[in-house]
């Protein structure tokens, strides 16, 4: 059964668990959503069931993960945003959104969630976001979101170079 993590005005944020493949197939078999993930046309079931693996470890270990998130007014599932280990003093913050979201303002909202979360992490100093160099909307939500670019850094998956920001939470 899935745990509910914490929410925002519009979005419910929940624990991934293994009954949840179908909707992680939903999300990152999706050719739109995984052009910017992987240099493939979308996640193999292999793939997807060993990520959905790693975000259930993940919060077991660490208490963090890539939640899946619906909407609060019907509970539709719309992706998945969260936080990974990066270093000592530094979470990782990401998001994907199935495509019929996009736009409406999810994106913003889940981030500025997840970053008021990440505040309550005594030892976390930064947050470090990362994107696919043609993904513009995520590189203008992370500026307004006040994360400031530091290098480029290569991304296996897509076999690219990534732009990539930190942002200092405030303690």
């Amino acid at each position: 059964m899935r745990k509910k993590i914490f929410r925002s005005n519009r979005l419910l944020f929940y624990t991934w668990e293994e009954a949840d493949f179908t909707l992680a197939q939903q999300l990152w078999q999706n050719k739109t959503v995984s052009k910017y993930l992987t240099t493939s046309e979308g996640f193999s079931d292999e793939e997807i069931k060993n990520r959905l693996v790693s975000e259930i470890t993940s919060f077991k270990k660490f208490g963090i993960q890539y939640w899946p998130i619906f909407t609060r007014d019907n509970h539709t599932f719309i992706g998945c945003a969260g936080l990974r280990p990066h270093d000592n003093s530094t979470l990782e913050i990401g998001f994907h959104l199935l495509p019929e979201f996009w736009g409406k303002g999810y994106g913003t909202e889940a981030a500025k969630a997840i970053i008021n979360y990440s505040a309550t992490f005594q030892n976390i100093t930064h947050l470090f976001a990362g994107h696919h160099p043609e993904n513009i909307p995520s590189k203008q939500l992370l500026l307004k979101l006040g994360f400031l670019f530091r290098d480029t850094s290569f991304y296996a998956p897509t076999n690219l170079y990534h732009p990539s920001y930190l942002f200092k939470l405030k303690k």
